[in-house]
């Protein structure tokens, strides 16, 4: 019954999440049609030459345009906190499984010899992303293991801030990473403790974007 209600959160979560996209997708379109339409009424102003009423007329566009435009603008900026809150809320229900593993499925890391390609690319991505580890060192299984196993591993991700400035190198690097191992559908093939940390670093970069 736990895991059925747990399924059905996190459907619910990854709904809520398709929803803010989508939102924001349409308003998106909004915003750029409302510059477009503001766009052509200012230069209707500037056509407006010696007549009058022409003049009048394209500046009543122009206000209203601008007012359109605002609006939009207001709507988009719902839309991108909307879609943030979701992630943020999200994030936070991850962070809570995280500190929930038992000992078995840490146990469970630390006695593979031999992992899968998605749960050492995750690794890989989170120990860069947090800075514990070089390229060259996280290409080595037991080095990714043994950092992951360590006191301090856990308690790091846990208190790592999404709004620290990540360069573009090591972004595209976790990024790639990332990608390698299918994110968070491939994770799943792996480990509970993979699948949470693919989820935990989906949900850190989708945050940083949103703070950019």
């Amino acid at each position: 019954a736990a895991e059925l209600l747990q399924r059905e959160d996190e459907e619910r979560r990854q709904a809520d999440a398709r929803e803010a996209e989508r939102q924001l997708g349409i308003q998106q379109k909004k915003l750029e049609a409302m510059k477009a339409s503001a766009a052509a009424a200012a230069e209707a102003e500037g056509d407006g030459g010696d007549d009058d009423g022409a003049e009048e007329a394209a500046a009543d566009a122009k206000a209203a345009a601008r007012e359109e435009l605002q609006s939009a603008m207001g709507a988009h900026m719902f839309a991108l906190e909307r879609k943030a809150k979701v992630a943020r809320e999200a994030q936070q229900v991850i962070e809570r499984e995280i500190m929930t593993l038992n000992r078995n499925k840490l146990a469970e890391l630390k006695r593979t010899k031999v992992p899968t390609d998605a749960v050492h690319a995750i690794l890989k991505a989170v120990l860069i992303m947090l800075q514990l580890a070089k390229v060259k060192e996280v290409k080595s299984w037991p080095t990714c293991r043994m950092l992951a196993c360590a006191m301090d591993f856990f308690p790091t991700v846990m208190a790592y801030d999404a709004t620290a400035k990540i360069p573009a190198r090591r972004m595209r690097r976790v990024k790639k990473f990332l990608a390698e191992a299918g994110g968070e559908e491939g994770a799943k093939k792996g480990s509970v403790v993979a699948l949470l940390l693919a989820k935990w670093l989906v949900g850190t970069l989708a945050l940083y974007e949103h703070e950019q």
